[in-house]
């Protein structure tokens, strides 16, 4: 803030990043339901996304999710709403992905307690990718680990790009 205390507390501490970024701050953002079936003060820690909505309330109308073509990158978590325990969720993935190349020059996996996180350089060439550990504590992505887990960041790298080519995504020019 121009003019501001600038060594106060960043507005999402713990989390690093802030909205448009693919730090914890900018992708962890508390989730809130109410609905028939899901009970009073029940919490999951599973993470979703915004391209987990379709199938949901698809799902949640009453639709046959035979019907939903295989280009549908999200998951039905309604079963996360009705139990917790996860064990009917179903992530066909089995990671999360993210990509934001204009805003931030940036993609990112995450696979269980792991973060990928991508950077590209302006001409659309990868800059450097730093693998962190983000779930479930610390909250934040905490030290970069990299250099300790090199072939888990090149396994995530690598899923990272084939999903990325897979689904045409952009590169910026």
């Amino acid at each position: 803030m121009p003019g501001g205390d600038q060594s106060a507390t960043p507005p999402n501490h713990p989390l690093s990043g802030a909205k448009h970024q693919l730090l914890e701050g900018g992708i962890r953002v508390p989730f809130f339901v109410m609905g028939p079936g899901v009970q009073p003060d029940s919490v999951c820690r599973e993470p979703v996304v915004g391209y987990d909505f379709l199938p949901t309330f698809y799902a949640l109308a009453g639709g046959d999710p035979s019907l939903l073509t295989r280009e549908i990158d999200g998951a039905d978590f309604v079963p996360l709403l009705l139990d917790r325990s996860m064990a009917n969720f179903k992530r066909p993935q089995k990671a999360l992905f993210f990509h934001r190349p204009v805003r931030g020059n940036f993609s990112a996996i995450r696979q269980g307690d792991y973060k990928l996180m991508l950077y590209w350089k302006h001409d659309g060439a990868i800059d450097r990718h730093e693998l962190y550990q983000v779930y479930p504590n610390p909250i934040e992505e905490g030290s970069e680990i990299t250099s300790d887990n090199p072939k888990l960041a090149e396994e995530l790298l690598n899923r990272l790009l084939a999903h990325l080519y897979l689904v045409g995504a952009e590169r910026k020019n």
